[in-house]
């Protein structure tokens, strides 16, 4: 199965559990879903989808939380190491266009 199979599929899972209400289920689909978006090199969207597990599974107490917890730190990492060293800081030179002729 492709990744972007895969993803519809969560996808649908997800809203399902939401539909019926499970939470742990929903945590369990983000998780997975993260899983992917990570395998197929989207760390934003993997980001997402660990952040919003990582909610759930701490509002339930759950013990995988932790487990999210290192994943989303690991992947905030990487982030920080791809984006150029003025990105993200209010500081930073801004760059600025040549004047027009």
């Amino acid at each position: 199965m492709c990744a972007g199979e895969t993803r519809r599929r969560y996808a649908r899972g997800l809203k399902l559990s939401r539909e019926i209400g499970t939470r742990r289920m929903e945590a369990v689909i983000l998780n997975r879903l993260g899983d992917t978006h990570a395998a197929v090199g989207d760390p934003r969207a993997a980001h997402h989808a660990w952040r919003d597990a990582l909610t759930i599974l701490t509002d339930l107490a759950h013990p995988d939380a932790a487990a999210v917890r290192a994943k989303l730190s690991k992947v905030s990492k990487l982030s920080k190491l791809s984006r150029p060293p003025s990105a993200g800081r209010p500081d930073a030179p801004r760059r600025t266009r040549p004047a027009a002729p």
